[in-house]
C-alpha cells in the first residue's frame, strides 16, 4: 500500500492513479503508521515534513520525499533523515511507478541531474585514472571538451556558457560522441570520462 501526505493546498491529480490513498492534512496524520502501508511519499508542501519524515523512520517505514522546488540542499537534508527516494511532486505516474520499483528493489532515487552533478563531483575527490586515449581520439577537439565539461557533471546550458557556444551545439556533440564512444546516455559517458569502464 502506497500513501501520499500533502498540505491542503497541493495535489496532483494523477496521484489517484498510482497512490492507494492521498492525505491532504494541515497537521501530521496517525493513521499513516498502519501495517499494511508500505511506502510513504511526503510532500514539501507540508509543514514540518521533516519531523513527520523522522517518525515514520524511526517506525521502519520506506519513505519518500515529494518536493516542490528540488534543491540539492533539501535532497541532503531528505537522506540524511534516511529517506528512499527524493524527487519532484510533479513528476509523472510512470516516473512514480519507476521510483517504487526502486526502492522496493532495496534501491535509492535521486533527479537525474542531482545525480550527474554528484558523479561530476568525485572528479574531485577520486584518484586521476587515465582514460584509455584510443578510445578518445574518435573525438574532435571540440567533442572533447564538451565531454569533458559533462564528465565534471555540468548542464548542457554551463557547458554551453563555459565553452562559448550554443545548447544546441553542444547536444548536437554530445551526440556525436555518444556514437563514436558506444555510450547510451550521459552517465556512461561520466563513467567513461572518469575512468571507469562498463559493459
Amino acid at each position: 500500500m502506497r500513501v501520499a501526505i500533502t498540505s491542503k493546498s497541493f495535489n496532483a491529480p494523477h496521484w489517484r492513479e498510482f497512490f492507494d490513498e492521498t492525505i491532504s492534512v494541515d497537521e501530521v496524520p496517525r493513521d499513516c503508521l498502519k501495517p499494511e502501508v508500505e511506502s510513504i511519499w511526503i510532500s514539501t508542501a507540508i509543514r514540518g515534513w521533516k519531523q513527520l519524515a523522522s517518525s515514520l523512520m524511526e517506525s521502519n517505514k520506506v519513505v519518500v520525499i515529494l518536493t516542490l522546488s528540488p534543491s540539492s540542499e533539501e535532497a541532503k537534508v531528505a537522506f540524511g533523515l534516511g529517506v528512499r527516494a527524493y524527487l519532484h511532486a510533479a513528476a509523472s505516474a510512470e516516473l512514480l511507478q519507476n521510483v517504487s520499483t526502486t526502492i522496493a528493489a532495496g534501491g535509492y532515487w535521486l533527479p537525474q541531474d542531482m545525480l550527474l552533478r554528484m558523479v561530476g563531483q568525485f572528479n574531485d575527490v577520486l584518484p586521476a585514472k587515465q582514460v584509455n586515449d584510443s578510445k578518445l581520439a574518435c573525438l574532435t577537439h571540440r567533442e572533447l571538451e564538451v565531454c569533458r565539461e559533462v564528465a565534471h557533471g555540468h548542464p548542457n546550458k554551463r557547458v554551453a556558457k563555459n565553452l562559448g557556444i550554443t545548447e544546441r551545439t553542444v547536444k548536437e556533440h554530445l551526440s556525436r560522441s555518444f556514437a563514436k564512444l558506444n555510450v547510451k546516455d550521459r552517465m556512461q559517458l561520466m563513467l567513461l570520462m572518469n575512468g571507469n569502464h562498463f559493459r
